[in-house]
C-alpha cells in the first residue's frame, strides 16, 4: 500500500504544473512540519487549521515531519489502490502493519500513509470535494496523537480559552457545550488556544496548553446563534456531523494564543436559566469528563496518556461552567475571570 501511494504522489506531482504546486512550513509544538502539495486547492484546505503556525524557515530544534499531499482528481493513469471497506465509517478507519512501522488512514476518496521510520506522511485525495469538515478542522489528528506523546505532549479533547497568558480548560463529551462556549468567548474577545484538541505539557509545576488547531466546528443549530462566525464559516462536503468549520487564525488573528497557562478546568453544563456562571465543581466530575473523551478519541489508548491526565488535571481548580439560554452572556464568566 505504501509503495502504491508513493507512486501515485510522484505521478501527480509530475503531471501538475509548477503553478499547482506549493511548499509550506509549520512550526508545530514538538515538530517541524514541512508540507509539499501537488494540487494547491486541496493542500490549502488541509493546512488551514495550521495557518497560525506557518513559518518561513524551520529552525531544526524539533524533529522534522514531512507531509506530501497529492490531488488525484482528473489525473489518468495512476496505479490503482485497494478500495476501502464498503462499511467504512464516515470518519474513516486506521490500519497498521504488524510491526507498527506503517500507519494508514482511509476515508472515502482520501488516503494518508505514514512511514514511521522516515517520518513521512503521504496523502492522496480525490479533489477538494473529497475533503470533509473534520479533516480540515483537525488535520493529521490520528497521527499526531502518538507522535506528540514522544515529545512529552498529550493531546487532550478540550477547549482552552482565556486572556493574554492564562486560560480555562473546558472539557466534556461531545455535545456538552464546549464549542458554544468557544464561539461566544471568541466573539467577546477571548484569547483562543483550542476548541476541540489542545496539546498539554508540564512545565515545572505548571500545566500549559499549546494551540495545534486554530479552528472551531459548529453544528447547524449552533452557528445560527453566532452570525458573526457564520460569515467566516466553511461548509464542506456532507459529513456525519453536518458541521461548519470556522478558521480562527484567518477570521480572528489577534486572538489566537500559541500557548496558555492553565489555571483551572471546567466541565460544561447547559442550564435553563438565562445567566451563565462559573461555580465550584468536583475533582471527580472533572476527571470523569476529561479522561474518557481524551482517551477514547485516540486509537492507541496509551496508559501513559491516562496517567498524565489524572496526575496533572487533578491538581487544578475544578469548576462547572453553566451555560445559560442567553447566548450573548455565555462568555461573561470568562470575561470576569480573565479580564479580556
Amino acid at each position: 500500500m505504501i509503495d502504491v501511494v508513493r507512486r501515485r504522489f510522484d505521478l501527480i506531482r509530475a503531471t501538475r504544473g509548477e503553478a499547482d504546486r506549493r511548499r509550506r512550513r509549520f512550526c508545530l509544538p514538538g515538530y517541524d512540519l514541512d508540507m509539499t502539495c501537488a494540487g494547491v486547492a486541496a493542500g490549502d484546505l488541509l493546512c488551514l487549521a495550521f495557518d497560525h503556525r506557518r513559518c518561513e524557515t524551520l529552525e531544526g530544534r524539533n524533529p522534522a515531519l514531512q507531509w506530501r499531499i497529492g490531488d488525484a482528481h482528473g489525473i489518468a493513469g495512476l496505479p490503482p489502490q485497494p478500495d476501502p471497506p464498503t462499511d467504512l465509517h464516515p470518519l474513516g478507519s486506521l490500519h497498521r502493519n504488524a510491526d507498527n512501522t506503517v500507519l494508514i488512514e482511509r476515508r472515502r476518496g482520501f488516503t494518508t500513509v505514514f512511514d514511521v521510520a522516515a517520518m513521512e506522511l503521504t496523502t492522496i485525495v480525490d479533489g477538494p470535494s473529497a475533503i470533509d469538515t473534520d479533516l480540515v478542522a483537525k488535520p493529521l489528528l490520528r497521527f499526531l496523537l502518538p507522535l506528540l506523546m514522544r515529545q512529552g505532549l498529550v493531546l487532550c479533547h478540550a477547549a482552552l480559552l482565556g486572556g493574554r497568558d492564562a486560560g480555562l480548560l473546558v472539557t466534556g463529551r461531545g455535545g456538552s457545550g464546549k464549542s458554544t462556549i468557544s464561539a461566544a468567548a471568541l466573539l467577546a474577545g477571548a484569547g483562543f488556544c483550542s476548541d476541540d484538541f489542545v496539546a498539554l505539557e508540564r512545565r515545572g509545576e505548571a500545566l500549559v496548553g499549546h494551540c495545534i488547531y486554530a479552528s472551531i466546528m459548529l453544528g447547524r443549530g449552533q452557528i445560527d446563534h453566532f452570525p458573526a462566525l457564520a460569515a467566516h464559516a466553511l461548509r464542506l462536503r456532507r459529513d456525519v456531523f453536518e458541521k461548519h468549520m470556522v478558521p480562527v487564525a484567518a477570521a480572528f488573528p489577534g486572538q489566537v494564543r500559541d500557548m496558555l497557562r492553565i489555571d483551572a478546568v471546567a466541565v460544561p453544563e447547559i442550564v435553563a436559566a438565562p445567566r451563565s456562571e462559573l461555580v465550584t465543581g468536583s475533582v471527580a466530575d472533572m476527571l470523569r469528563a476529561v479522561a474518557p473523551t481524551s482517551v477514547f478519541s485516540s486509537p492507541w489508548r496509551e496508559g501513559e496518556r491516562v496517567r498524565f491526565l489524572f496526575d496533572t488535571i487533578s491538581r487544578l481548580e475544578p469548576l462547572a461552567y453553566r451555560s445559560g439560554s442567553d447566548f450573548g452572556g455565555i462568555a461573561a464568566p470568562l470575561q470576569a475571570r480573565y479580564g479580556f
